[in-house]
């Protein structure tokens, strides 16, 4: 309900959206006006995000009711300029600063690296290095560019838990209690007062990522610690 409420701030996220979405469709009409004029075979020479998925929404093997529409198409663009370009760049700079700090792993990186044939390789080539893997495993579980993600429910649940935990007030949990939220609309929820052990239909749920990818139960002592040689090898 906070959403709803004349805010500080309020006023301009409305406003920023709104301008996000205007971009959005200048975008999305020169990209069906770019296509109009190309053959459907032809799409593919446009490789950005935006084309490949015109090309796949236009595609006759898609059936009418399975299409997106002009809003869903522009309701991606803020996730292509987010998670295909910020994250990328944060993860390589975490990534080039952990690196920084070990140069004997530099040195067995750049190694591995160098054994290729090519300075074009494959994905299949790159997924047989395996030290290039455990950097970049290990990059993402510490320095994750999302440190945690967000999902609506679509039906009622329960999420058991591995292991009970004993809360504050001395009573002991086997399922994930939760704090009902309930989506209500684009900018508009509702919290219950209480708390449940049941997923209700709508309610909003939270994935801490970087706190599942630092607990020492998972990781060990070492959890907050970069370690290209942790055992990435043996999963």
């Amino acid at each position: 309900m906070l959403r709803a409420l004349p805010l500080p701030g309020t006023a301009l996220t409305r406003y920023a959206n709104g301008k996000l979405r205007a971009i959005g469709q200048e975008i999305l009409n020169k990209s069906k006006a770019g296509s109009a004029a190309l053959k459907f075979e032809d799409l593919s020479s446009g490789r950005d995000l935006l084309s490949l998925l015109i090309k796949a929404n236009v595609s006759s093997d898609v059936p009418e009711s399975q299409r997106m529409s002009d809003a869903e198409v522009i309701a991606q663009i803020p996730t292509f300029f987010l998670a295909g370009h910020e994250t990328s760049s944060t993860a390589l700079a975490w990534a080039a600063h952990a690196l920084s700090r070990d140069q004997s792993v530099q040195d067995k990186l750049r190694q591995e690296l160098l054994s290729l044939p090519t300075d074009t390789p494959t994905m299949d080539e790159l997924n047989s290095l395996p030290f290039l893997e455990n950097v970049l495993r290990e990059t993402m579980r510490l320095y994750a560019p999302a440190v945690s993600t967000q999902r609506v429910a679509n039906r009622d649940d329960v999420l058991p838990l591995g292991k009970p935990y004993v809360d504050r007030h001395g009573i002991s949990h086997e399922t994930l209690p939760f704090v009902p939220t309930i989506f209500l609309s684009e900018n508009m929820w509702y919290s219950y007062p209480k708390k449940s052990t049941r997923i209700r239909r709508g309610q909003l749920v939270t994935i801490p990522i970087l706190a599942i990818n630092t607990d020492e139960e998972i990781w060990g002592e070492d959890a907050l610690e970069f370690r290209f040689a942790r055992l990435w090898a043996t999963s």
